[in-house]
């Protein structure tokens, strides 16, 4: 078995990776995979709110000036949605047995309860959310542009209803 050795010129650092054949391989150069991971963690600290800028780009801060002029879409709004928590909603679901879905059967529901649906979809690239709440017989579809996903659109609808 042929087994290729890493270079071990400082000038010439790369990832190597193990293969399943025992060789190993040359893949991303050092230097692209760190500056890889500062973007991506930079970028995320951005959406999130959590990036802290400084008056000048010094250091590590200098990320953000070679993220505007390699990847400039970095720099605009971002649809990513932030992980909240809405414990105030009282609600309940009920999941019927299977013999109640085939007999088509109507659930028993408390009196002051209502039957809502809820849906996220997407045609031709762009993304909505809908709701109808049966017991008031009202629907609402709201357009959410087409840099939304579909879960997005979903999380989106039940929020809404």
């Amino acid at each position: 078995m042929d087994v290729q050795t890493p270079d071990l010129n400082p000038a010439n650092y790369h990832i190597w990776s193990h293969c399943s054949y025992g060789n190993f391989t040359r893949s991303t150069p050092l230097d692209l995979h760190i500056k890889n991971v500062a973007m991506t963690s930079c970028y995320r600290l951005k959406t999130l709110g959590h990036w802290v800028h400084g008056s000048l780009p010094k250091g590590h801060m200098q990320i953000t000036t070679v993220m505007a002029r390699e990847a400039p879409t970095t720099m605009t709004k971002s649809d990513r949605m932030v992980s909240t928590y809405g414990l105030d909603h009282s609600f309940k679901v009920i999941i019927p047995k299977k013999e109640a879905w085939l007999n088509s059967e109507k659930l028993p529901l408390p009196s002051d309860s209502s039957v809502v649906y809820t849906d996220g979809s997407c045609s031709t690239g762009k993304t909505g959310a809908g709701v109808y709440i049966e017991s008031f017989g009202h629907s609402e579809s709201v357009p959410l542009g087409i840099h939304t996903s579909i879960f997005q659109a979903g999380v989106y609808a039940v929020s809404y209803a």
